[in-house]
């Protein structure tokens, strides 16, 4: 059991540790290419959400709803694994990063919240059977966790970094 324990802590520090918080302070606005260089990132992939209708993610059908107009040209780098990482460009920036967690066990779940209330001042929490909503604010980026019940051992996850800066990022391009 307590190697259970120590293996879980060992790999939620290897998946938080390359974005910590304040990693994403600073990653706010970057280029693909810079980011891609920082990261020293080989294995990943490109797309358009356009090019994959199939493709959810809440916050860009936000932005298109809003850029009706199609001006704001949209960008996803995918990291593949658990999580599935996106990294999203709007004219060529990072603004968002999404983690797809998929299913997890609830222990797992709540191991990972603590870390990012661990990190973050809590703002709200949103309670929509069978979901709930975790709201979080650091500086210069904003945490929303879902969490969906799946049945009494696990849940669905997905985490949405964004910069609090975003509106006004997209203004001013």
């Amino acid at each position: 059991m307590i190697k259970k324990i120590i293996l879980l802590f060992v790999l939620i520090l290897t998946i938080i540790a390359p974005l910590s918080p304040s990693e994403f302070e600073q990653l706010w606005g970057m280029s693909k290419s810079d980011l891609i260089a920082r990261f020293k990132l080989k294995d990943y992939s490109t797309f358009k959400p356009e090019d994959h209708p199939e493709y959810n993610n809440r916050i860009i059908k936000f932005f298109n709803s809003m850029n009706s107009d199609g001006k704001t040209a949209i960008t996803i780098l995918r990291i593949d694994g658990k999580p599935e990482t996106d990294y999203c460009f709007f004219n060529e920036k990072l603004y968002s990063v999404s983690e797809e967690w998929g299913n997890v066990e609830k222990g797992r779940a709540n191991d990972l919240l603590k870390s990012i209330e661990c990190s973050y001042s809590s703002i709200s929490t949103e309670k929509k059977n069978p979901d709930i909503i975790y709201s979080f604010k650091k500086n210069k980026t904003k945490v929303l966790l879902y969490t969906k019940f799946i049945d009494d051992k696990s849940v669905r996850l997905k985490v949405f970094y964004y910069s609090t800066d975003l509106f006004s990022m997209m203004l001013f391009e």
